[in-house]
Parts: structure tokens; sequence; C-alpha cells
């Protein structure tokens, strides 16, 4: 079977998936939906994060664990019940685990859609 078939067929039946880290328990992150990205875009939207190096490396730049938890809680369940759970974990494994879930995406869209949220969310509070 080609690699995109396999690919496909595996979206199709739900076996697409990685496991994340955070204070030593595993999450299964599926690649994500829209409503999931929004969610997560909604939560990273409100940090300026850095524009040079890769998407981990953005992400250390700023040190905000619970807006990452909360990302991270839309991207493994779709809502944010899992923030509290996840906020426990260091840092680093946060951070992990968001990169890695980013990862089922791609980062240049993901980055693109939390910018231009940041952008339009100032333009509705600016006034005129």
């Amino acid at each position: 079977m080609s690699k995109a078939s396999n690919l496909v067929s595996n979206a199709i039946i739900g076996t697409d998936y990685i496991l994340v880290y955070v204070n030593s328990k595993a999450y299964p992150v599926r690649p994500p939906t829209i409503k999931k990205l929004a969610g997560a875009i909604s939560c990273i939207s409100k940090l300026e994060l850095g524009d040079t190096g890769t998407l981990k490396d953005m992400l250390l730049s700023t040190k905000d664990c619970e807006l990452y938890a909360k990302a991270l809680s839309w991207l493994i369940n779709g809502d944010l019940s899992l923030s509290e759970e996840l906020s426990e974990g260091t840092f680093e494994d946060v951070v992990d685990a968001l990169s890695s879930a980013f990862d089922l995406v791609g980062v240049g869209p993901f980055l693109k859609a939390a910018s231009l949220t940041r952008n339009a969310s100032e333009l509705a509070a600016s006034p005129r």
C-alpha cells in the first residue's frame, strides 16, 4: 500500500495518533479538528511569541504554562477539562507535548491563524 493511501486509511479508521507525556502520564492526541485547533489558537493567540527558530523555540520564549496547558487540553480533549491536570506537569513537558501535537497539523498554518486571531481581536478592541 502506498504511503498516501496508508495515511488516509489510518485517518478514516482513527489509528493515526501520537502519545504525549505530561507529568508521567500519557495522553493520546489525534490530528486536531477545526474546533480543537480554534480552541488551542484562542489560548495561544494571547501571547507574544517570537518569530525566529522552531515552534518549540517560540513556545519556550514565552513562559506561560497555564495557557499552554489550556491549548494542549483543547488539542487532546476538545475542551479545557484537562488544563488543570496538564498544568501540574513541568513547563518543558507541556511545551514538548504541545509542540508534538502541533506537528500533526504543520506549524505554518497554526502560527498564521494565531497571528490573525490576535490582529482581529486588536482591531475589534481599538476605538475608531
